[in-house]
């Protein structure tokens, strides 16, 4: 028996592409007024999804103010809603107000934009958040601090050191869009920072000090190994409130043959290095006064192994901090 197959398969690719054009899906409305710059649309390639976001928020039709001639925040959470989103905080700034969103009510990440009150011009702040600790607005800045933004210490169960945000609105002429800056965060000396202890069992190799701060270098365990290839530092604890500063690494151990580097401009000197329980205890002290301090961590480029770096600003320093908002 002969069986034609191609005038069937021929029917069922015509069919397929009859349905493929069938458009069910109603696209978004936009207009020209609500175009998205091309300065607001450049993002790095990482970005592509967020950059989708934020055309779509720009995108959003929204209909006039149904008391008044501004815009509530009833009708702001509304409009989010409507629009798949939830509005978590509204921070007023007078006819702007800084919009914090996400996409599910038990998401921790959160999105910005400012919302214009009167006109219901969006301007996306183009970054996500994790664990927003603090906002504060200005007419026309808005400052963000994020807790547990260190993915190092965050993918081992430890908190990780703030870092801070800044997004300013600039108008051209023609438009208007966020200037956003990432800021690494100084924190007041009196302030100490536990990032718990995480998971992560290391080997504390060197110790450096010098006149920016300390810097502790580790290696693996021997008889614990790396969990992956780029092994992220051990937890730490930083207590620079007394005449003697401490600084405690958590599930570290030290060898018989680790190096303390004393930089000659330090300034300053560790007094001790013990072993207690499964951490370490390191002790110093500082001849100038401590009025800030910044925690970050990497891998060196050749081996990988983890390092942790604390930097210090000395009192009476000038320095990016003097912008912060009261209490920062």
């Amino acid at each position: 028996m002969k069986i034609t197959i191609m005038p069937l398969l021929l029917l069922m690719i015509l069919a397929l592409l009859t349905a493929c054009g069938d458009d069910t899906v109603e696209p978004l409305s936009f207009s020209p007024e609500n175009a998205v710059s091309d300065r607001n649309a450049a993002q790095k390639p990482d970005d592509t999804l967020q950059e989708l976001s934020t055309n779509a928020l720009k995108a959003w039709q929204l209909e006039k103010p149904t008391t008044g001639e501004r815009y509530t925040d009833d009708e702001i959470k509304s409009f989010y809603l409507k629009n798949g989103r939830i509005v978590s905080e509204i921070y007023d700034a007078g006819d702007l107000a800084v919009v914090a969103y996400k996409y599910k009510e038990s998401s921790d990440t959160l999105r910005f934009a400012w919302f214009d009150r009167i006109s219901g011009e969006r301007i996306p702040i183009t970054k996500t958040y994790v664990n927003v600790s603090d906002v504060h607005i200005s007419k026309y800045s808005v400052w963000i601090r994020s807790d547990n933004f260190d993915t190092v210490f965050i993918a081992h169960g430890s908190k990780g050191f703030p870092k801070i945000y800044n997004a300013t609105i600039i108008d051209d002429g023609e438009s208007r869009y966020a200037d956003f800056i990432e800021k690494g965060y100084y924190m007041p000396s009196e302030k100490v920072f536990d990032s718990g202890p995480g998971y992560q069992c290391t080997t504390l190799s060197i110790i450096t000090y010098g006149w920016y701060g300390i810097r502790f270098e580790f290696q693996e365990h021997p008889h614990m190994p790396w969990i992956s290839d780029s092994p992220s530092p051990p937890g730490i604890s930083v207590d620079l409130t007394g005449s003697t500063k401490s600084v405690r690494l958590y599930n570290t151990f030290i060898p018989e043959d680790y190096v303390i580097k004393n930089d000659d401009a330090a300034e300053s000197s560790v007094l001790s290095v013990k072993q207690d329980g499964n951490d370490v205890v390191i002790q110093f002290e500082r001849e100038k006064e401590i009025q800030r301090y910044t925690l970050f961590s990497g891998n060196d480029s050749i081996t990988y192994d983890p390092y942790t770096e604390i930097n210090f600003i000395d009192a009476n320093s000038i320095g990016a901090f003097d912008h912060y908002p009261e209490g920062w």
